[in-house]
């Protein structure tokens, strides 16, 4: 087969966590900023640790594309556990993080296919509401999907200009 979506097990981790810092690497280049060397590490090695707990345990689900059994895109679902709304009153929620398509293979319908795949997952595991922020560049895949950009969402940043 071409290429093979399927669900990411612990050999993947560091497929996924480069995958996670080189789409900041994208993103903030984009903006004009870079990211450095020891803060893509640090964030590498972070994202690693946090795989390597949350995978075990089931609250971190990542699935990726193989293209001739090699990995070229990925992208992953963190369960979290917030608080409950008139409209879901359980207090789980899944959270869509790190997707990414290496280079050479974008455009090829990847990206969607992983995110379908997260919807039918949370749609079987009954979590009723799913977050994620969106680039620039993702957001009209993700308004295809069905997202939608949502008012009551707002943030605060303790570190405003250099990351951390």
């Amino acid at each position: 087969m071409v290429d093979k979506l399927r669900e990411a097990g612990l050999e993947d981790i560091d497929f996924i966590s480069a995958s996670h810092v080189k789409m900041f690497a994208e993103m903030m280049h984009r903006q004009g900023d870079r990211l450095t060397s020891a803060a893509a590490e640090e964030m590498h090695e972070s994202m690693r640790g946090k795989l390597l707990v949350e995978m075990p345990a089931k609250t971190c689900r990542a699935w990726l594309i193989e293209n001739h059994r090699q990995a070229v895109s990925t992208g992953a679902l963190s369960i979290l556990s917030l608080v409950p709304s008139p409209y879901d009153r359980s207090c789980r929620t899944g959270y869509i993080h790190s997707i990414y398509t290496e280079p050479d293979y974008r455009h090829r319908g990847y990206a969607r296919r992983i995110l379908e795949c997260i919807i039918d997952f949370c749609s079987s595991a009954n979590l009723r509401r799913i977050t994620l922020n969106a680039s620039d560049q993702g957001s009209g895949l993700y308004r295809s999907l069905g997202f939608e950009p949502a008012r009551e969402h707002m943030k605060y940043t303790i570190c405003r200009h250099r990351p951390i």
